[in-house]
């Protein structure tokens, strides 16, 4: 192992991330890419990534567990994370790179390929491990290359304020989360052990990981209408949206405590100290939502709305704690809790370089870590993103299912947001 100076202990989090990767490599493999059209330096680019490394102490981190417990350490010489070569199918290329996991005993957990597809055409693929880089390091990273690569290329420093050190966020002391497990032992008192909806499959004796993704759209008059039934509920269109996702995965229960619970990413930045800091820090919260048959859209999203406020007020103590709390045994042939997810969010900025036009190049998800998620982009003018199913335990059809189902329940409901969710179903039987 390369040895390093600077070592702190795992966060609960990475911890969790660790033990996944022991479990089944390659799961927490993240990639985004970036389609670049125009001139492009390469070697620029190279020290613009060395730079990155240099600043942000998870890009340079390696795990060393020869002791009782492992311990993140931060490599005293920042490695070269880039590599460039020439690519003449670019998907089946990314395809490969996702592939390889990383031996994060070993080898930095970010890796950036610089495609070369012609004279002015470059697909930039970044490959990185879940336990150093979350969505929010991400648009760090790109809104920091986006600043470093014009500095360097005209020779000048970049204007970028020290980056804060991961491990002293590692290092901060934190206190029992009490008053936080306090309420999820009464919010979450009486939770189904399962909640999500019935697998076609039986569940498997250990979890492959495959998804089936199936691209979801949402076009510009129903995100209207969402954004309008939010405005009136003084909701948000995520927690419209939200509601939406919880009736689909409720299926045709016409119990009147028919329920389910969501798990939903939250960036557990609550210090402005975090704002710039690269490094995993999301926390899954559960979102317990009932969906009884006569509720209507403006009823389940004021009910939503005040779940996840809660939720977001008590979301500093670790997802692992919280299904422990509500008295939930761990479920090795099935995920904990929350077997469904849901992320929303506005979509992220790619890069940009000087003379050139940049755009994100689709890399199309190929694994769940969950048995349901969906992950929309949400604008005025439309909604994407992919609905995903475990193919440890549903079919195909059920992913084509669970996607119509929602665009559809989403576009009816948000357009007669006084309907009971009955007569929303009945409709789309």
């Amino acid at each position: 192992m390369t040895t390093g100076t600077t070592t702190a202990p795992l966060t609960p989090g990475q911890a969790r991330l660790w033990l996944a990767e022991r479990l089944t490599p390659g799961e927490y493999v993240v990639q985004s890419a970036v389609r670049v059209s125009g001139p492009l330096r390469e070697d620029v680019l190279r020290a613009c990534a060395a730079r990155l490394v240099e600043r942000h102490e998870a890009l340079r981190t390696v795990v060393d567990d020869r002791g009782p417990e492992p311990v993140q350490v931060v490599l005293d010489e920042a490695p070269d994370v880039l590599s460039a070569e020439d690519a003449d199918d670019v998907d089946a290329r990314v395809a490969e790179l996702r592939a390889r996991p990383f031996d994060l005993r070993s080898e930095p957990p970010v890796r950036i390929t610089l495609l070369r597809v012609g004279p002015e055409d470059h697909v930039l693929v970044f490959t990185y491990h879940h336990i150093a880089v979350d969505g929010w390091s991400l648009a760090v990273l790109v809104s920091e290359l986006t600043e470093l690569y014009p500095a360097l290329a005209e020779g000048r420093s970049p204007d970028l304020p020290p980056a804060p050190r991961f491990t002293d966020h590692a290092l901060r002391a934190r206190p029992e989360p009490t008053a936080a497990l306090d309420h999820w032992r009464a919010a979450l008192e009486g939770v189904p052990e399962l909640s999500g909806p019935r697998p076609d499959l039986p569940p498997p004796a250990r979890r492959g990981g495959l998804a089936h993704a199936r691209r979801v759209e949402l076009p510009a008059e129903v995100c209207a209408a969402v954004t309008g039934v939010a405005r009136d509920a003084r909701a948000t269109p995520f927690q419209v949206l939200l509601g939406c996702f919880a009736a689909v995965l409720t299926g045709a229960d016409e119990r009147p405590a028919a329920e389910t619970v969501v798990g939903v990413p939250v960036a557990g930045r609550l210090d402005p100290a975090d704002h710039r800091l690269v490094g995993f820090l999301v926390n899954l919260v559960p979102v317990r939502i009932a969906c009884p048959p006569a509720t209507t859209l403006r009823e389940l999203t004021d009910r939503v709305r005040r779940t996840v406020l809660d939720a977001a007020d008590h979301a500093d103590a670790p997802f692992d704690r919280i299904a422990a709390a509500a008295g939930l045994p761990p479920t090795p042939r099935r995920a904990r809790l929350a077997q469904s997810v849901f992320d929303l969010h506005p979509p992220a900025e790619p890069p940009r370089f000087p003379g050139a036009r940049t755009a994100w190049h689709p890399v199309p998800p190929t694994r769940t870590r969950y048995e349901v998620e969906l992950h929309l982009d949400f604008t005025r003018s439309g909604a994407t993103g992919h609905l995903l199913t475990s193919a440890d335990l549903f079919t195909a059809d059920s992913a084509e299912f669970f996607r119509d189902s929602f665009e559809e329940t989403a576009r009816r409901w948000a357009e007669d947001p006084g309907a009971a969710l009955r007569t929303i179903r009945e409709v789309l039987a």
